[in-house]
């Protein structure tokens, strides 16, 4: 079960995947027809309009001791802190921001008890991150992203850390 804002992103998952995903938000879409084990707010909670409500429908969508999974730009990172203004995750598109301290406290409100907080690392391809890296350093960027290419390891997966914060709580009463 998932919802998804795109109308474009939930039907391409559901013809090509097989899965059931609503178009909608959390708000719009129905509710699960039963109670969840696991829910996933990937880049999400920051967008949204009422983070604590929206923890607090989710706690009335788990199971007991079911858990929610949040990554979250975290804006207390140190890098962060380092790129000031220009940090790359400040964006219009983003309602809210946070640091442990604030997610942990409405993850409290909200039913929940913090399991595990850590740094987020993915992986990317090093020709989309040379991409992304034009819009503070373009010439060196594009020197890089054609070298890369030139060399065949524009695709090549790299470990990449842009100060987010995976956060994982576990359901511990309903609210």
């Amino acid at each position: 079960y998932g919802i998804e804002p795109s109308k474009y992103l939930s039907d391409y998952g559901n013809q090509n995947y097989g899965v059931n995903i609503t178009c909608g938000t959390l708000e719009t879409a129905p509710p699960p027809n039963e109670k969840l084990d696991c829910i996933t707010l990937w880049d999400v909670l920051e967008h949204t309009f009422d983070p604590k409500q929206v923890l607090k429908t989710c706690n009335s969508y788990l199971k007991d001791d079911g858990i929610v999974v949040i990554n979250y730009p975290n804006i207390g990172n140190l890098m962060a802190k380092m790129a000031g203004k220009n940090y790359w995750f400040i964006l219009s598109v983003h309602l809210y921001y946070f640091v442990p301290k604030t997610i942990q406290a409405m993850l409290e409100t909200a039913g929940f008890e913090v399991v595990s907080s850590k740094p987020h690392f993915q992986w990317l391809q090093l020709g989309y991150l040379t991409y992304r890296l034009e819009a503070y350093l373009p010439k060196p960027a594009k020197w890089m992203g054609k070298l890369f290419k030139s060399l065949s390891i524009d695709q090549t997966l790299i470990p990449y850390f842009a100060a987010q914060t995976r956060v994982i709580a576990r359901k511990v009463r309903s609210v």
